[in-house]
């Protein structure tokens, strides 16, 4: 039961609920009680005034030579008139002390009723607290599930879903096109550009010539051919542009990568064009994604 656990939790208003009613239910009861004294002593008037107009009738019909002797009436009469004025005077007081003690009960009542509501309210918000911060944690999952499917390079249909259902948003188009077979992570761009990497070379080679001896390109080349990790080089070769290329990748930066390989020279991105495209669409949907979690965020 989430009140139960609200309260267990110290949340605010969450017992004083409960105790609020226990005070209205304990006022109830001493009111019904104070009304149950007041009528007792009414009906006992009630039933010595009834005696009374027995009397007075009988003592009507002795005046007429039908009934008992005056004398023995108004000696009854006497004795009822002092039950009377002695029940009169209780009931009084009675009702004097059941007029104060039902003003204080009801403003007892009264207050027990304000903290009552107010413990209603502070217990629905922190109800609907809670289930904001249900739905948060849910998203949050759901987001993490997608990051890491993304970010992996594996399909991730599935996890767009729920994010976009927990979320009631629709996810770009850059990146739910590529959601069922999900899109190159920066690793695999990574291999894919060391494959690629003497075509880009060999499209230029007068370029590269004419830029100076090995200008960044015969270390970046033989670092391919050798396998071994490329250095990251300045210049305006293809050698050094592919070599921060790679170094974006490898820092997991494929919009970064993407904007050193726009200026690579014509013949070189020609031909490249298929890897290309496929970095292209990695930094589409990784923007996508950074700005659409972004979007989420501020609306949650």
């Amino acid at each position: 039961d989430i009140r139960a656990q609200l309260a267990a939790a110290g949340v605010p208003g969450a017992g004083a609920d409960a105790d609020a009613r226990a005070g209205l239910e304990a006022a109830a009861g001493e009111r019904a009680e104070l009304v149950s004294r007041v009528e007792s002593l009414e009906t006992g008037l009630s039933g010595v005034r009834s005696e009374i107009d027995a009397m007075n009738q009988a003592l009507a019909e002795g005046q007429d030579g039908e009934g008992p002797t005056t004398p023995e009436l108004a000696t009854a009469i006497a004795q009822l008139r002092s039950r009377v004025e002695s029940l009169a005077g209780e009931t009084q007081n009675a009702r004097s002390t059941f007029s104060d003690e039902v003003a204080a009960l009801s403003e007892r009542f009264d207050e027990a009723l304000a903290r009552a509501d107010e413990a209603e309210s502070a217990l629905a918000e922190a109800e609907a607290e809670a289930g904001r911060a249900a739905a948060a944690a849910a998203l949050d999952q759901a987001l993490a599930r997608l990051e890491s499917s993304f970010q992996r390079g594996e399909p991730y249909a599935q996890a767009l879903g729920e994010v976009e259902s927990l979320s009631g948003s629709t996810a770009p188009e850059a990146l739910s096109g590529a959601a069922e077979v999900g899109v190159p992570s920066a690793a695999a761009l990574a291999d894919g550009l060391s494959r690629v990497a003497r075509e880009a070379l060999a499209a230029a080679p007068r370029q590269d010539a004419a830029d100076g001896p090995l200008e960044g390109v015969g270390d970046w080349f033989r670092a391919q051919v050798a396998g071994r990790p490329t250095v990251e080089t300045a210049g305006d070769s293809v050698g050094a542009i592919l070599s921060r290329v790679e170094a974006r990748l490898e820092e997991g930066e494929p919009a970064a990568a993407l904007a050193e390989a726009e200026s690579l020279p014509e013949p070189s991105r020609a031909a490249i064009a298929p890897w290309l495209d496929e970095l292209a669409a990695r930094a589409a949907a990784g923007q996508a994604l950074d700005e659409w979690r972004a979007g989420l965020g501020a609306a949650g």
